[in-house]
């Protein structure tokens, strides 16, 4: 991973953004990659994912921080960007319910949401919908089975979520953090409002939903204890100790 920032002012917030394609086979850069080129996995699938934490002690990618002083994290976003592919699939029986007619129908859509879950159980959650589309369902007077199908219909979007818990996301040391993102059952939605078609139009389809998974760290340096602060600091307990033993030994 290429050196994204250097060191900086004290007090001042610095920031490190870390992407992975959620299902791809790569691993974690900190270069931006194009959501339209993320995997995309089937209903069911889950990606178990390690991210690199913030190494408050510094890094290639974190930068280096002034001597006496280490990074503290401010914040933490975690940032799903999402699209979706599939077919949308309008099923119309009027003809076999008596009559064929064909109905308009609005919002016809195969979805495939994404859940991503934290290592401090913060979720961020996507829809992944393929559509929504509008147009006729023919009958089986026009279509084989008054099966209507969309095919090659996409969606996009992205949510984006704080941590609740930023002590999960740093550590001193090169560290990783567990995440995991389920691409959960698929559903479909439609509806239609022309007379009669109660009962004659149902919606269906398939759907695959991918993702690029963006972690940005917000930073500044803090004061860490000086050496000699340690070497006093155990002395005192040392001393401490030995009084303690001298009491027990008076007592007895």
């Amino acid at each position: 991973m290429a050196l994204l920032l250097a060191a900086s002012t004290l007090g001042q917030a610095n920031s490190l953004i870390i992407y992975k394609d959620v299902f791809g086979a790569g691993g974690v850069t900190t270069t931006p990659i194009d959501p339209t080129t993320s995997t995309e996995a089937a209903p069911g699938t889950v990606a178990n994912l390690s991210i690199p934490k913030l190494n408050q002690a510094g890094g290639i990618n974190e930068g280096t921080p002034a001597p006496g002083y280490i990074w503290e994290l401010t914040q933490v976003a975690l940032r799903l960007d999402w699209r979706s592919d599939g077919t949308a699939q309008v099923v119309n029986l009027s003809c076999a319910l008596g009559g064929c007619t064909n109905f308009s129908f609005v919002g016809a859509s195969a979805n495939v949401p994404l859940l991503l879950v934290g290592p401090d159980t913060t979720q961020v959650s996507v829809p992944g919908v393929a559509g929504p589309i509008s147009g006729t369902a023919f009958s089986a007077a026009s279509v084989t089975n008054g099966i209507n199908d969309f095919v090659g219909q996409s969606g996009s979007g992205f949510n984006i979520q704080n941590a609740s818990s930023l002590g999960a996301y740093e550590g001193l040391g090169v560290s990783n953090f567990s995440a995991s993102v389920t691409a959960q059952a698929q559903a479909y939605s439609g509806s239609s409002s022309d007379l009669g078609s109660a009962g004659k139009i149902f919606f269906g389809g398939t759907s695959a939903t991918g993702a690029i998974l963006s972690v940005t760290y917000t930073y500044s340096a803090v004061t860490v204890p000086e050496p000699l602060t340690f070497g006093l600091m155990g002395s005192a307990l040392v001393g401490l100790a030995m009084l303690v033993r001298r009491k027990r030994s008076v007592n007895q």
